[in-house]
């Protein structure tokens, strides 16, 4: 089974609920902070490959989103995405090549290796 990666910010109440999840089934993962360190290209491409598109990354619902006017202007999400880290939906699972977005726990056993 591939290793876990758990992409998301520390403060993030779903990244702190997904975490809680993996620790309480003993599942091993690495966790990576977004406020600490950002995906590097080659990542946010792989990532971006797993889930769709770039654009699927984008919290249009988040504050900086919101803040930044993103909804009133067109942008490059994947450009974006990399000057922008906030804009990032967390949190993000990551067996590679597979990913997913948010706290599903049906994608989250899958990607687990639980079902």
């Amino acid at each position: 089974m591939a290793t876990l990666q758990l992409f998301g910010r520390k403060k993030d109440r779903e990244t702190q609920r997904g975490q809680r999840w993996l620790q309480e089934r003993r599942i091993a993962f690495s966790f990576v902070d977004l406020d600490q360190k950002t995906l590097s290209p080659g990542e946010l491409d792989s990532i971006a490959r797993a889930v769709g598109s770039h654009e699927s990354l984008v919290d249009t619902h988040g504050a900086e989103y919101q803040k930044g006017g993103w909804a009133h202007r067109s942008y490059e999400a994947r450009e974006e995405l990399l000057e922008h880290p906030g804009l990032l939906r967390v949190p993000i699972l990551r067996a590679a090549p597979k990913a997913t977005i948010g706290f599903d726990e049906a994608a989250w056993k899958s990607l687990a290796g639980m079902t």
